[in-house]
């Protein structure tokens, strides 16, 4: 009993200070890091991550002067501005030391979450074994004689084992407290992600997702032996829905469109908007006349949605031409929405509100 009680004295400052010390020097950091950027209106993507974790730990001299002269001027770090930031600092060639101990800076901000929660689960494992051994000697304790040989001793061992249960519930009081806050930040980092992926308008995934997704779904269409298809879609005659009734009212449709494209995705698909009223779906498991008949019914629904006209009686009634490919083993994805779209202008070029196919490379 008395060894129990030696051993877990022993050991828990150990383990104590060693986490104490990792959870200091990663929390401090990413405890400051997203307010940082929200205060300044930084999007929270994984390069502005990197750049300004680098930033606030000082890692790179020339990082933090370029960056605070940019901020100085009131620099807006959006799209390319980060693009190249990134590009210039942290490309392979520039030889940064740093680079592999941030380059995946929010994987590793989730992972610190997680041990965290594991490192409460065990301290407090440790704080129940120690007051059931504590409350059993201090039982034991009570029988004894109060003039025995072994009093002063034990007087002693029940002060300090007292000591670093107190000392033991503090610090995991603390570590609770720090899961929290980084569980709330692992939470938002998260949804900032996810915004980053997604077009403003629309909610549809953007061009930046599409190149992160595609390896993927061709890897696994090609591990299964299943079909994938792409459709394209563009509005027909768009640009006179926004000449005529405004940018705003343009949007009004772009939604609508976007959300009728929602509605005949399945689970697996992944839906684009490529950019302007261009629009791309994604479709695994899914051969060619099949994905024809999806963007048929696609292209039917938009015929048939009447758009309200804001403050009028009004609305706008649009089209919508498609062209689909399957893709061919060998493409990239950038050759398989190459030919989707060279069947899209088949059908824009044939007289518009209709869906093409090409099945071959050939046929562009």
């Amino acid at each position: 009993m008395f060894r129990d009680i030696l051993n877990l004295i022993e050991k828990l400052p150990v383990e104590a200070e060693a986490a104490k010390e990792e959870l200091t020097r990663s929390h401090e950091v990413l405890k400051k890091l997203l307010p940082f950027l929200y205060k300044r209106d930084i999007p929270v993507t994984p390069k502005n991550f990197r750049l300004f974790y680098d930033y606030l730990v000082f890692a790179n001299p020339n990082l933090n002067r370029v960056l605070s002269e940019s901020l100085d001027k009131g620099v807006k770090f959006h799209g390319q501005v980060s693009d190249r930031l990134y590009a210039y600092f942290y490309a392979k060639d520039q030889g940064d030391r740093q680079a592999d101990a941030v380059n995946k800076a929010a994987d590793a901000f989730i992972d610190v979450s997680r041990k965290m929660a594991q490192s409460i689960t065990n301290m407090r494992g440790q704080q129940d074994h120690f007051h059931t051994v504590l409350s059993k000697s201090t039982r034991q304790f009570a029988e004894m004689e109060p003039e025995g040989p072994l009093q002063p001793c034990l007087e002693d061992l029940l002060a300090e084992t007292r000591q670093a249960l107190a000392a033991t519930e503090a610090f995991a009081s603390g570590l609770e407290e720090a899961d929290e806050v980084i569980e709330s930040l692992k939470k938002e980092l998260e949804v900032q992600t996810d915004l980053a992926r997604r077009d403003d308008l629309t909610g549809l995934s953007n061009r930046r997702h599409l190149q992160q997704e595609a390896p993927r779904l061709i890897r696994e269409a090609l591990e299964k032996e299943q079909p994938l298809s792409a459709i394209v879609f563009d509005l027909d005659f768009f640009k006179k829905v926004n000449d005529t009734w405004g940018h705003a009212q343009g949007d009004k449709v772009l939604v609508t469109f976007a959300d009728i494209i929602k509605k005949a995705a399945r689970r697996s698909d992944l839906a684009v908007r490529l950019g302007g009223e261009e629009f791309l779906l994604l479709c695994p498991n899914l051969g060619l006349a099949a994905a024809v008949k999806v963007a048929d019914r696609v292209r039917e629904s938009i015929a048939s949605t009447a758009v309200p006209i804001e403050g009028k009686s009004q609305t706008i009634t649009v089209r919508t031409s498609g062209g689909v490919a399957e893709y061919l083993p060998g493409e990239e994805i950038a050759d398989l929405t190459a030919r989707a779209d060279a069947a899209l202008y088949q059908a824009k070029a044939a007289g518009r509100n209709r869906i093409h196919a090409l099945e071959t490379s050939e046929d562009i």
